[in-house]
């Protein structure tokens, strides 16, 4: 299949201009699979987070590409997938893992900072390097999911764009300095042992840092080098104190940097682009069997699952349990046999002592001596770091892969980056491919501890359960929920599972420190709950919820939300009703144009009408 075979959906095109627009990033149009301005348009100079503008440029051209406007940012444009600029400066390279990165179609890259407040960056063209570009005040990017005759442009790391500019990872000063040299920088002079100049100083020092601690040099030692180096090449000199600040910071690092995994090729080759289809014949004889499990019943080697229950459900109990059951090799509950593997448990909720006491009363309650724990449970606390797991890409880059059999992160709402919104669907999304690189780039499973949403779970699918977006369970490979029991201290087990056959629901109750199967209880008898209601006692549908709440008269979403919820129906349970009540045509949306919000009412609008 060849390149013109590739193509965008028209929705997704629009759907991502608004996301990105929401987000705070100014967007326009490009000409259809193109990198350049639509015709007649005013390119970057018209950009807008304006949502009734954009809709109506992409309803115009469905297929016109997106571009952003630059203004505020500081994007290094890598051109070429063969790059080789900073191939031998890992340390400056590391910076990079802070930045969110985009794939051209010919294999460059894209990464996204904002600017240093105080240090405006303009647009720049081959000035840093030959093939290196800075789009910044004055410019532009082609955006994904945009598509050119040559393939299309996607994110890489750590996922989709999901946070505004301001929260954005500050570009490196190092970086900074390069694009706003007063001349271009050169590299003959490094060699040579001449003049380091202004705008090279701090880069460059840097740079030699990290060659002296490559081969195993001190900190006093580099500081001392560096000094003499910034005393007698750099003109003017850095501050003594500046120096020292890049000895310290460089000579804190491993002086044998560790291996960077690399992410495994795409299967479409270096532009995405299908180069050759796979016959079943060949990927039948490739794969002869399916992965290995972690968890029979449950787990596999490279998948997720998520563990649901309400909080304060003790399901972080459960977790432990399941580290301690892979740890040792013992059956899980004593129903799923584990694989004995090394586990390691994050946990962002615990304190260091709460686990040093919790974990030895779990294995006394499942007989495991602590001996048979040392060499095979690991145990990192990060409560107060303000991890996340877009942040965590270098930590997990610098595990040794095949360390781990399953990493347990507990709990999951506690790793979600800020500015994220679970209930955003694109957003989890990204949180999962994050995951599943990680997976796969460590060879290891991962378990989630999540928690539901409120109210009653009983009348609920098992996919449905857990708070925020349903991307959540369909990304996971197993979806493993708690539910309360009608008997006391006791829940029903029920999980999806993608690569096993369905497992039969069982009863869990709780005698501390740990849950054990009750086979005496039926799971169906799950504890009773009310769903919303009107107030005659039954439960809203599109028709009541239109009759309760909409009227002749136009009225914003957020007016039709707050009626409701006068009558004890949530917003979140407004917006999909209301939702509904629009696609069964039992109400119509009004639009004013310019930035006035839309409106709902039973009566559509006319022609003369909020205009």
């Amino acid at each position: 299949m060849g390149p013109q075979a590739i193509d965008t959906p028209r929705s997704l095109l629009a759907e991502s201009a608004l996301r990105y627009a929401e987000l705070g990033y100014p967007v326009f149009r490009l000409a259809p699979r193109s990198k350049v301005p639509l015709a007649h348009s005013h390119g970057h100079l018209e950009a807008t987070t304006d949502a009734n503008t954009i809709e109506g440029w992409w309803s115009e051209e469905p297929l016109a590409n997106i571009g952003i406007a630059t203004q505020g940012l500081v994007v290094l444009d890598i051109d070429g997938a063969d790059n080789p600029w900073l191939k031998d400066e890992p340390d400056l390279q590391l910076d990079f893992m802070s930045a969110y990165e985009a794939r051209t179609p010919r294999g460059g890259r894209h990464l996204l900072w904002r600017q240093i407040p105080g240090r405006p960056v303009r647009n720049s063209e081959g000035v840093i390097a030959p093939n290196i570009d800075i789009r910044a005040d004055g410019g532009y990017i082609v955006a994904a999911p945009s598509v050119t005759s040559v393939g299309r442009y996607e994110w890489v790391s750590p996922g989709p764009l999901g946070v505004a500019p301001n929260e954005l990872i500050e570009a490196p000063s190092w970086l900074v300095e390069l694009a706003t040299a007063k001349k271009p920088p050169g590299t003959a002079h490094i060699a040579s042992g001449g003049e380091i100049v202004e705008g090279c100083r701090d880069s460059t020092l840097t740079s030699l840092a990290g060659t002296m601690r490559r081969r195993g040099m001190s900190i006093r030692e580099i500081d001392a080098a560096l000094q003499r180096v910034n005393a007698d090449r750099c003109k003017p000199p850095l501050e003594k104190s500046q120096v020292t600040k890049i000895a310290n910071s460089i000579g804190s690092k491993p002086p044998h940097p560790a291996s960077v995994p690399q992410s495994s090729p795409s299967p479409f080759g270096s532009e995405d682009v299908p180069s050759a289809l796979v016959p079943f014949r060949d990927l039948r004889g490739k794969c002869r069997s399916l992965r290995p499990p972690v968890i029979e019943g449950l787990l596999r080697q490279g998948e997720i699952m998520n563990v649901v229950a309400a909080p304060k459900s003790r399901k972080s109990w459960l977790a432990n349990d399941a580290a301690l059951a892979v740890a040792t090799g013992r059956p899980w509950l004593g129903q799923f046999t584990t694989i004995k593997g090394n586990v390691l448990l994050i946990d962002n909720e615990l304190h260091e002592e709460t686990s040093a006491d919790r974990i030895p009363l779990i294995a006394r309650a499942r007989g495991i001596s602590l001996d048979e724990l040392d060499d095979t449970l690991f145990v990192q606390n990060v409560r107060g770091s303000l991890l996340d797991i877009l942040a965590m890409s270098r930590f997990f880059r610098s595990v040794q892969p095949g360390k781990f059999d399953l990493v347990i992160l507990d709990a999951l709402y506690r790793f979600m980056p800020r500015g994220f919104d679970e209930n955003d669907n694109g957003a989890m999304a990204s949180i999962y491919n994050a995951l599943d690189e990680y997976a796969q780039m460590l060879g290891c499973s991962f378990l989630l501890v999540h928690h539901t949403s409120k109210g009653g779970q009983a009348n609920k699918a098992v996919t449905d359960v857990g708070a925020g977006a349903g991307s959540q369970s369909r990304a996971a490979d197993t979806h493993l929920v708690l539910r309360p029991h009608a008997v006391a201290n006791a829940v029903t087990l029920e999980a999806t599972t993608r690569s096993w056959p369905p497992i039969d629901p069982v009863v869990l109750r709780w005698g501390h420190p740990v849950w054990n199967i009750d086979g005496r209880l039926d799971p169906r008898h799950l504890k009773e709950t009310k769903p919303p209601k009107k107030a005659d006692g039954e439960p809203h549908t599109p028709e009541s919820f239109t009759k309760s709440f909409v009227t002749a008269e136009p009225a914003t979403t957020e007016e039709i939300k707050a009626k409701a919820k006068d009558e004890g129906v949530t917003g979140r349970q407004a917006a999909s009703l209301l939702k509904l009540a629009e696609s069964s045509h039992l109400v119509h949306r009004w639009t004013f144009g310019g930035n006035k919000p839309v409106k709902f009412a039973t009566l559509p609008q006319s022609s003369q009408e909020g205009r």
